[in-house]
């Protein structure tokens, strides 16, 4: 049979009819190369959902500052929800967070709370603290109160809604506080200068978001400076942490499902600023 279609090829090739292999092989080739992308794309997504199950069937987090952690299944909101579960989200703040333990802590505050990463963390690992969490996103607030609810702590965390300088004058804040902050541009609006003269007390996680509005960092750099040491943190990209973050959890996993657990799509470099008061 090969041998009558190697024939038959040879004999139209040398007569007239060889248009008809252009005509028909390029789009042969192409449907072939659609082919064999997708059984690789299939493959590839049988492979790494197989590794997800594996690692995160359990739906706690497994690493990092908040290990242990009971977690949604597969809700999160204004982020990734993969880094939060491995435990590697915003590892570059890690090392902060140990010293941050160290505090003892009479209220939290988490402006833009989203889920609760932060929020019930934090609740867990200072448990005489009252938290408040806020968040514009409807549905953010339902998230948060229901991983409370999951973790036991829903006592001690109350959710609210937007949160001003009105808002966060109003909190029992007490002799020594933490707020973080994570709500995409509106912290220059927040912590204004009377607003950072009344957290003089308190410790302050800003994460910047200069790409909304220029010039956030240096302005609120200036307004911290009179009452707060300033510490600054860089974000990671994806692509390094595929080469420099170790989990057992992603041993055996390829790259390519590495880079889909750890990725974070952060639009560019990110800034935190930590602010601890010059006066305790």
């Amino acid at each position: 049979m090969k041998a009558l279609v190697r024939t038959l090829v040879k004999k139209t090739l040398d007569s007239n009819l060889f248009w008809f292999y252009y005509l028909v092989g390029e789009p042969l080739f192409a449907l072939g190369k659609i082919y064999e992308a997708g059984r690789s794309f299939r493959y590839n997504s049988r492979k790494r959902r197989h590794c997800l199950d594996k690692i995160f069937s359990d739906l706690t987090v497994k690493n990092g500052p908040f290990r242990g952690l009971r977690y949604l299944d597969g809700c999160t909101r204004g982020s990734t929800y993969f880094p939060k579960l491995l435990g590697s989200y915003e590892a570059e703040l890690h090392p902060l967070f140990d010293g941050i333990f160290r505090n003892d802590y009479e209220c939290i505050v988490d402006v833009g709370c989203a889920e609760g990463y932060y929020a019930v963390g934090l609740s867990q690992k200072f448990p005489r603290a009252k938290v408040f969490a806020f968040d514009s996103d409807p549905l953010a607030q339902n998230l948060c109160r229901e991983m409370s609810q999951m973790n036991g702590i829903d006592s001690r965390l109350t959710v609210g809604a937007q949160c001003d300088g009105q808002v966060l004058r109003s909190l029992p804040l007490g002799r020594k506080s933490l707020i973080i902050s994570d709500c995409e541009g509106y912290e220059n609006e927040l912590f204004s200068e009377e607003i950072v003269s009344f957290l003089a007390p308190h410790d302050v996680l800003i994460e910047v978001h200069d790409f909304f509005e220029g010039k956030i960092d240096a302005v609120l750099r200036k307004r911290f400076a009179h009452s707060h040491d300033i510490t600054m943190i860089e974000s990671i990209d994806d692509a390094k942490k595929v080469r420099t973050y170790r989990y057992p959890e992603l041993e055996g996993c390829d790259l390519e499902t590495k880079l889909f657990i750890l990725a974070e799509y952060r639009s560019s470099t990110m800034e935190w600023l930590f602010m601890t008061p010059k006066h305790r």
